[in-house]
């Protein structure tokens, strides 16, 4: 590939929001979720063995070729060097909408790399959610600050949404066969290992611990003469586990219709 980036620009043969924004952050991009280790991802110049070629799988027909290309190659792994070029100022009108353009590569990009859109974001919100569920269960203080009941709900809404995001990962993967599979170790179990009756079983599990407890509180409430019942920390974490199983064993029959 021929780099312009690292070679030299003509004055007036690239804007600056192209040369200082656009193409060095898609460039992160491309280089982050795929490996792709290129100064210059939107270079045109670019020369390739009949081998890679035959080995590369692209079928965009849009501007996200250029992307798919570096894609592919950098996920299988080929061989990518640069050389520095000269980039001259083009000859006629530019095509080229830059923040139509732009976000359709970003776009591209995401889609085609589910660990980085769905994995990540949704186990560390399933981990910042649960460790905050447990801070407030335990009772635990940092100073002279205490987590109460709006942490417990905030906990219990980033776990039950970061578990909805991991799961699109799952989904991602199995029904559109990305460029770049996700490769964080819980998505790679799932996809590799787990069956339906694995899913729902556990689904199962933690909504019959929750809908137990949620079961004791009406019995409670019942015996009160039905009086308004104080809200505690273990009566959301309680309702979280319900609404939690249920989404997985639903999620388990939903991979399951998808994968076969």
């Amino acid at each position: 590939m021929g780099s312009r980036l690292d070679g030299e620009i003509k004055s007036g043969a690239m804007p600056p929001l192209h040369q200082y924004i656009g193409n060095p952050l898609l460039t992160k991009f491309l280089n982050t979720f795929y490996g792709a280790g290129v100064s210059d991802a939107h270079s045109g110049f670019r020369v390739f063995s009949r081998d890679a070629l035959e080995t590369l799988e692209v079928d965009s027909d849009g501007m996200e070729f250029a992307s798919e290309l570096i894609m592919d190659a950098g996920a299988r792994g080929l061989v990518i060097e640069e050389r520095p070029i000269v980039y001259h100022e083009r000859e006629g009108e530019a095509t080229l909408d830059s923040f139509r353009d732009g976000w359709r590569h970003v776009r591209f990009m995401l889609v085609n790399a589910p660990g980085y859109l769905f994995s990540l974001p949704g186990l560390a919100m399933m981990g910042l959610g649960g460790l905050l569920m447990t801070l407030c269960l335990a009772g635990v203080s940092l100073g002279a600050t205490s987590f109460g009941l709006h942490t417990m709900v905030g906990g219990s809404l980033l776990t039950l949404t970061g578990a909805q995001i991991a799961a699109f990962a799952v989904f991602a993967t199995v029904t559109s066969d990305p460029i770049q599979a996700p490769s964080d170790p819980v998505t790679d179990w799932i996809v590799g290992r787990v069956q339906l009756e694995h899913g729902a079983t556990a689904g199962l599990l933690v909504f019959g611990v929750g809908a137990a407890y949620v079961v004791l509180m009406g019995v409670r409430w019942v015996a009160s003469g039905f009086t308004m019942l104080p809200v505690l920390m273990i009566n959301i974490a309680a309702m979280t586990a319900v609404v939690l199983g249920v989404q997985l064993v639903f999620s388990s029959f939903f991979l399951s219709s998808v994968a076969e």
